[in-house]
């Protein structure tokens, strides 16, 4: 299914096109399944308070919800 989602400024473009989110969105549509911050840190090989910083700003845009 795919997701549409309207961006109406040029920060949030900036949000999306971030390529460590990108990577962060590949990576959970792959894993089609709920995920921490700490198992996308773990996964993506970063801290986990920079996992919770970018996972922050997707959730801002609602492509992330905060599963736990």
């Amino acid at each position: 299914m795919t997701k549409i989602i309207e961006l109406k400024d040029r920060r949030q473009f900036r949000i999306l096109l971030n390529p460590v989110r990108q990577d962060i969105l590949h990576l959970l549509r792959r894993a089609a399944r709920p995920m921490t911050a700490s198992a996308v840190a773990e996964r993506m090989l970063l801290s986990p308070s920079a996992a919770q910083a970018h996972l922050q700003r997707l959730v801002e845009l609602a492509l992330w919800s905060r599963w736990r």
